[in-house]
């Protein structure tokens, strides 16, 4: 996430009367969750492998496809609730498997538009319906 994301959010939320760091928190998590829960499942182990990373990109992998996306959403809530926008609004949603970018583009039949590209087609969607809630 970019401070032009937060700052594009920031106003959003500021006309519906929200704390912009709420407002960009949630719409991150409700972005990262998509991504999680789009990722094509096979053995889980793609779903598994998605890592939140404050102010860099965390490229960890795991082995253990045990909870797959149940176990990335908690990783992801852990990591947001550690992250203070206010101060670095860099936080990032990383999968670094190997066919990570083969799934993206189509590799797979459950995802064949892809898992982060639709989930940023629907980046104004999302935030409108966040800071409307």
């Amino acid at each position: 996430m970019t401070s032009a994301f937060s700052g594009d959010v920031g106003l959003w939320a500021g006309k519906a009367g929200l704390k912009a760091e709420s407002a960009v928190r949630a719409v991150t998590r409700e972005l990262g969750v998509r991504v999680i829960e789009r990722t094509p499942q096979d053995t889980g182990l793609a779903q598994a492998n998605w890592m939140p990373g404050s102010g860099a990109p965390d490229t960890r992998t795991t082995d253990s496809p045990s909870g797959a996306a149940d176990t990335s959403i908690t990783r992801l809530d852990q990591a947001l609730d550690n992250h203070a926008f206010s101060q670095d609004g860099s936080f990032y949603i990383t999968n670094a498997l190997p066919y990570a970018e083969a799934l993206e583009y189509g590799h797979s039949g459950q995802a064949p538009q892809g898992m982060v590209r639709l989930t940023a087609a629907e980046f104004a969607g999302i935030v409108a319906e966040t800071v409307s809630k």
